[in-house]
């Protein structure tokens, strides 16, 4: 629907971003980084935009244009806080443990009330725990996360957590039975 909205209004950048969107979800990489380059072109600049071209790059692998992309995000937003979860992101991804997990915790000093980002920062915090071996640590973090997505009325988020509860204690500690016993309760306490 949206590559028929472009192709009648080739100049309406929300329409080349949404089928970018649409494409990026079918992991059709190439339409979406092309259809976002398209947004961004066409203007005006608008962080999703950027946010969404990084993002996909850094699917691609294509790490030095994500850190162009993020470069011109910056010069664009000054002082705009949004490319700092695609930066953390590309920063895991080349290795970059402690530097993106103090660009997270950076968000969460920066954006305390701001749950859903929050509860984001909290889940790649504990990600960067667990790669460390930091396994209380990532439990605590996954703590955070699942009381932060309750109070945003996330119903799933106790679930989610006790799921990495469970494949935690089954995976790094080699507890399969402990890791079961997690995922037996907590799927005793779902509703049906």
């Amino acid at each position: 629907a949206f590559e028929s909205l472009v192709e009648l209004q080739p100049d309406f950048s929300a329409g080349y971003n949404n089928a970018a969107n649409n494409y990026r979800w079918q992991r059709e990489w190439e339409k979406a980084e092309r259809n976002y380059k398209r947004a961004i072109a066409n203007g005006p600049a608008n962080t999703v935009y950027f946010s969404g071209l990084a993002t996909t790059e850094i699917a691609r692998g294509k790490r030095d244009e994500a850190w162009k992309t993020l470069a011109s995000f910056d010069s664009t937003f000054p002082g705009n806080p949004a490319p700092k979860a695609p930066r953390a992101n590309l920063l895991f991804m080349e290795g970059k443990t402690d530097s993106s997990a103090a660009v997270w915790s950076g968000i969460l000093r920066e954006r305390a009330n701001d749950l859903p980002n929050h509860a984001l920062a909290a889940l790649n915090l504990a990600a960067a725990a667990r790669l460390r071996g930091r396994l209380a640590e990532s439990l605590k973090w996954d703590a955070d996360a699942a009381l932060t997505n309750t109070q945003r009325g996330l119903k799933q988020a106790t679930l989610v957590s006790d799921a990495e509860r469970a494949m935690t204690r089954a995976w790094f500690l080699d507890d399969r039975r402990a890791g079961a016993v997690v995922r037996a309760e907590t799927l005793a306490r779902q509703p049906a």
